[in-house]
């Protein structure tokens, strides 16, 4: 007689969590405007598009890599947020107040129109795909390709970008909420 073989197994549950939780120290430690353009200067293509929509949104980079064409409104200049990424899976954002709609500031557009010309036309309708053409697993290799732009002594990491968007924000005089 097995004594859990009444036992009801709980469920699995998944968690989606922000880079903030899973990497460093939780420390925010934000780009300047400057460090972001030297860092687009430094690279080109997917990389270049996605550092430099992060930068300009404050989307999540799993927000990000679940991004589909069809959630980006260039008529009205407005990205759709209704999903992230993470294990090679589309979840709902991390709370509930997180699925949004993101008004394109100066900039954005262009990341996106750019990002249209290399992945645009894919059947699977995502913004950014891998080198094999298909959506990413997760962030984890544009983290790594992100880290390799800084110096050796930087410690900070892409989930950077989302604080030095809403710091320069608000040293603009925008409401924090």
């Amino acid at each position: 007689l097995n004594p859990f073989r009444e036992v009801n197994v709980p469920k699995e549950r998944e968690i989606f969590t922000d880079d903030d939780e899973i990497f460093g120290n939780g420390e925010i430690n934000p780009f300047s405007l400057e460090e972001i353009e030297q860092l687009l200067l430094k690279t080109d293509g997917y990389l270049k598009n996605f550092i430099g929509i992060m930068s300009r949104t404050g989307m999540r980079p799993g927000e990000l890599t679940a991004l589909r064409w069809s959630d980006v409104d260039f008529d009205n200049e407005i990205i759709k947020i209704r999903r992230t990424r993470i294990l090679g899976k589309n979840g709902p954002p991390k709370k509930k107040a997180s699925v949004r709609d993101i008004e394109m500031l100066i900039g954005v557009k262009e990341f996106f129109q750019a990002q249209f010309e290399l992945t645009g036309l894919n059947s699977s309708g995502d913004v950014f795909l891998n080198s094999s053409n298909r959506p990413f697993y997760n962030h984890d290799v544009i983290g790594k390709q992100f880290k390799s732009l800084l110096d050796s002594k930087d410690k900070r990491y892409l989930y950077q970008l989302r604080h030095s968007f809403a710091t320069i924000m608000i040293s603009e005089g925008e409401d924090i909420l």
